[in-house]
């Protein structure tokens, strides 16, 4: 009898309950450790940071006005399925992705 995938998983409950669909379609006869059928193009355009600043020079008596802001992981685009296409060592573990992060300065020169 060809059992297919089901032979590559331990019949625990945990792994039977969590088993992935994908895992099903591959048609694995045994456990593949060194397998790339889930391996994927991880291509991106990343725009990382970006900074705008202006110096509005004297407003007051002595007094000049600088303002800038920033803003970090801007956008990414990719076709990538993962949370992040800029894993660390190449395997996506499903580790959290990196906020987007605003900040805007504001400052006076006496």
């Amino acid at each position: 009898m060809n059992t297919g995938a089901w032979e590559t998983v331990s019949y625990n409950s945990y792994q039977l309950n969590n088993l992935s669909t994908s895992y099903l379609n591959t048609g694995f006869k045994s456990r593949q450790y060194l397998s790339d059928h889930y391996v994927e193009n991880a291509s991106f355009l990343k725009m990382d940071n970006l900074s705008l600043g202006y110096n509005f020079g004297k407003i007051y008596r002595g007094c000049s006005l600088n303002v800038s802001a920033m803003v970090q992981n801007v956008f990414c685009i990719t076709n990538y399925s993962g949370v992040d296409p800029e894993v660390p060592n190449g395997i996506d573990r499903s580790f959290y992705p990196r906020p987007r992060t605003y900040s805007i300065n504001v400052g006076f020169n006496f």
